[in-house]
């Protein structure tokens, strides 16, 4: 198999509803009416790992922590925050996109401040991912089912007190907007050379895929699949980025500066294969009438981290 000289990073938007409009995030001004999703989110909630983490890991026994400098350098007040980057997330810039407040990470609430919250919370946990032995090695993070469990104990403890019918929750919860990041960890902890690379991009897809698909299980309650149970509708999912371009990489690689394009290669392998399942699960889902579309971003809105992220 040719290896690619270059990966551009992309985004996969993926919209359960009945209605959608779509436009990119780009580099240039949009107009007003070039608006992602056509409308307005009631809330963001944040599923994913450290690319989305507002600071969870900050309050877990684990070695993968973003709580010191240089981190945060240029966010709000130069302060580190347990995001892994020098700045926003860009689930951070999709909040702000749409006038909302930063989704702010879960396990730093207090029971009324969760009580209090409406526009959305972030579940992310850096160093996770799908599978749900990933990560573990350096300590405790929330796999993506853990996530939801807490997503759930949201609506069960908290969203319920302040939507007092099931109507109103229900609505609240299908006019909001569910971002899902996660999936690039598997690779960092469980990939190696022995393993076939198509068969480890199917085995993260099927597990992936099968939380959207409504299926039943017998080890891995689909969480995705949950998430439209429990209420969600509109999904923004992230394809995972480009393993051999992290900065780490770029750092010790020969010539320095440069991506390690086998690794690419890998992450773009099961890229494809999420493209492809998501158009054939747009065709085939039974739960909802939908029309979706696919953007890819030609400018990844993110910002770098000068320590290395997980």
């Amino acid at each position: 198999m040719e290896l690619p000289s270059s990966l551009k990073p992309f985004f996969l938007l993926l919209f359960v509803s009945c209605l959608l409009n779509v436009s990119t995030i780009i580099s240039q001004s949009l107009k007003q009416e070039d608006v992602l999703f056509g409308g307005k989110f009631q809330a963001l909630y944040v599923i994913g790992d450290s690319l989305v983490d507002s600071g969870n890991n900050n309050y877990l026994p684990t070695k993968v922590k973003s709580n010191f400098a240089p981190y945060g350098s240029d966010f709000e007040g130069g302060k580190p925050t347990g995001r892994f980057s020098n700045g926003k997330t860009i689930a951070d810039y999709i909040a702000i996109y749409y006038g909302l407040p930063l989704a702010p990470a879960y396990m730093g609430l207090s029971e009324g401040q969760k009580n209090n919250i409406s526009t959305g919370i972030n579940y992310a946990s850096a160093s996770c991912g799908v599978f749900p032995a990933t990560g573990k090695q350096l300590g405790e993070c929330l796999s993506m089912d853990v996530q939801v469990n807490y997503f759930k104990e949201t609506i069960d403890k908290n969203l319920k007190k302040r939507f007092k019918t099931k109507p109103e929750l229900s609505k609240h919860l299908a006019k909001s907007l569910f971002m899902i990041a996660i999936g690039i960890n598997d690779y960092v902890f469980l990939y190696n050379k022995t393993i076939d690379p198509n068969e480890f991009a199917d085995k993260l897809l099927h597990e992936y895929m099968t939380q959207i698909q409504v299926h039943s299980t017998e080890d891995f309650d689909f969480c995705v699949q949950r998430l439209q149970r429990l209420g969600a509708r509109k999904f923004f999912i992230n394809n995972l980025k480009p393993l051999g371009c992290y900065p780490n990489t770029l750092a010790r690689n020969v010539p320095s500066g440069s991506c390690n394009e086998g690794a690419n290669l890998l992450i773009s392998i099961f890229n494809t294969k999420l493209r492809k399942a998501l158009a054939h699960f747009k065709e085939n889902s039974c739960m909802w009438k939908q029309k979706w579309f696919t953007r890819f971003f030609q400018r990844r809105v993110h910002t770098q981290a000068a320590v290395p992220r997980m």
